[in-house]
C-alpha cells in the first residue's frame, strides 16, 4: 500500500493542491532562476591609454643586443643540450647569420650569456625575429625563452613560448616578436643570460626555426589591453567585437561592395609584428592569435564582418567573434583576455575591442 505524502511548506503550513490539468491532474508550481546574472559590455582597457588601441608603440633608446645576424661579437651562445648552429648562413633576417634550431628536439636548450649582470629595470621588452619552416599542431610544441642566472644555475622569472607572440602557421617568412618584460615577471630583477628551450610532447616533429636580431629594448613597450574579472566574479564571454575606422572612401566606384583590402587594416599596411590576442588561464597563456591584416581576423572560424559603412571620407567596420561555448574567466585563478599592441597603429582613427559579458557574482 503506498504511503500517503503531502507537500507542505514548513514556514506557513500550507499544502500544495492538485488541480485539473489538460490531460491529467497536476501541481501548480512557480519557478525562478537559481542565479541572477548581470549582462555587460566590457572594453579591453590599458592603464595608460584607456580603451583606445590605435597607439604608436615603437622602441627606442639604446638596446642591449643579445644576438644579431652580423659578425659582431655580442653575448656568447652555447649549447646546453641538443644540436644548435649559432652562425648559420642558411637564413638571416639582417646580415648573414642566424641561430639555426632546425635540428633541435625535445628539451634541446641553448644559452646566450652576457658575461655580466643586466639590470632589467633599465629595459622594457625583449624583441627578436623568428623564421619558422615547420610547426606541427599536434601535441604540445613550443620554443620557450627565459632569463637565467649562470652563477646560481637558476631560472629567473617565467618561461614564455615565442609561439604565443607570433603566428606559428606562417611558414618561411621572418616574423617579429615583442615580449613585455612584465610577462616574464622579472622587471625588477637582473640576469646574466637567456636560455632557449624546445618542447616537443606528443605526435609530430619538434618545431623547425631560425632566430635572429634578439635584443632588450631600452624604451617603448608593447601596450597590453585587458579584460579581467573583478573580485569574486566569474565572467562568461560569448563574443568579442573589434571595431576600427580610418580615413578612406571605403566603397568601390560602382558601389557593388565595400572597398576593403584583405592585406591591410583599412588604410594601414599589413603589420610586421601583428596584434596579439591571448587568453590567460591560471597565469598561463592558454591560447593566442596574431593578426596582421584584415584577412587574419576573418580567417578565424568564429569571426564575421558585422558592420561596414562609409560617408565617402571615413570608413568604419566591426568584426565579431562568436564562441559556441562562452569563455569562462575566473577571478581566483587570475584569468584574463589580452590584446597586445606592439607597433604603430596611430594611422587608424579608431581601434577598440569589447566583449559581451555575463557576470556571475560568486561571492
Amino acid at each position: 500500500m503506498p504511503i500517503k505524502s503531502i507537500i507542505t511548506d514548513l514556514s506557513s503550513g500550507l499544502s500544495a493542491q492538485v488541480v485539473d490539468g489538460i490531460k491529467t491532474p497536476a501541481l501548480v508550481v512557480a519557478t525562478r532562476p537559481l542565479k541572477i546574472y548581470e549582462h555587460k559590455s566590457l572594453f579591453f582597457t590599458n592603464d595608460t591609454y584607456g580603451t583606445s588601441m590605435n597607439q604608436n608603440v615603437t622602441f627606442g633608446g639604446t638596446p642591449d643586443q643579445v644576438h644579431h645576424g652580423t659578425d659582431d661579437i655580442l653575448w656568447t651562445a652555447s649549447a646546453i643540450s641538443g644540436t644548435w648552429d649559432f652562425a648559420s648562413t642558411t637564413q638571416a633576417h639582417a646580415g648573414t647569420k642566424s641561430i639555426d634550431g632546425i635540428a633541435t628536439v625535445n628539451t634541446s636548450t641553448a644559452q646566450i650569456a652576457k658575461g655580466s649582470e643586466l639590470t632589467l629595470s633599465d629595459y622594457t621588452a625583449l624583441t627578436g625575429w623568428i623564421y619558422i619552416t615547420a610547426w606541427d599542431t599536434r601535441g604540445t610544441k613550443s620554443v620557450d625563452i627565459y632569463g637565467w642566472d649562470v652563477d646560481t644555475g637558476t631560472q629567473q622569472g617565467s618561461r614564455l613560448g615565442i609561439g604565443n607572440y607570433v603566428s606559428t602557421t606562417i611558414l618561411n617568412s621572418w616574423q617579429k616578436f615583442a615580449i613585455p618584460l612584465e610577462d616574464f615577471s622579472i622587471t625588477s630583477a637582473s640576469i646574466d643570460s637567456i636560455r632557449i628551450s624546445v618542447v616537443d610532447i606528443g605526435p609530430g616533429a619538434a618545431p623547425n626555426y631560425y632566430l635572429d636580431d634578439i635584443q632588450f629594448e631600452e624604451t617603448g613597450s608593447p601596450a597590453t589591453f585587458k579584460i579581467t574579472p573583478e573580485n569574486g566574479q566569474w565572467l562568461q564571454i560569448p563574443s568579442i567585437k573589434i571595431t576600427m575606422a580610418d580615413a578612406m572612401a571605403g566603397t568601390l566606384a560602382d558601389g557593388t561592395m565595400p572597398a576593403l583590402a584583405y592585406n591591410k587594416l583599412l588604410a594601414v599596411n599589413a603589420l610586421s609584428s601583428g596584434i596579439i590576442y591571448q587568453r590567460i588561464v591560471d597565469g598561463v597563456v592558454e591560447s593566442s592569435n596574431n593578426f596582421k591584416q584584415l584577412s587574419d581576423f576573418l580567417l578565424t572560424a568564429s569571426s564575421r564582418l558585422q558592420d561596414y559603412f562609409s560617408d565617402g571620407t571615413n570608413t568604419f567596420i566591426s568584426i565579431v567573434f562568436s564562441f559556441g561555448t562562452p569563455i569562462i574567466l575566473k577571478y581566483e585563478t587570475e584569468d584574463s583576455l589580452r590584446i597586445i599592441v606592439q607597433e604603430d597603429l596611430s594611422g587608424l582613427l579608431l581601434f577598440k575591442a569589447s566583449a559581451q559579458a555575463i557576470v556571475d557574482q560568486r561571492q
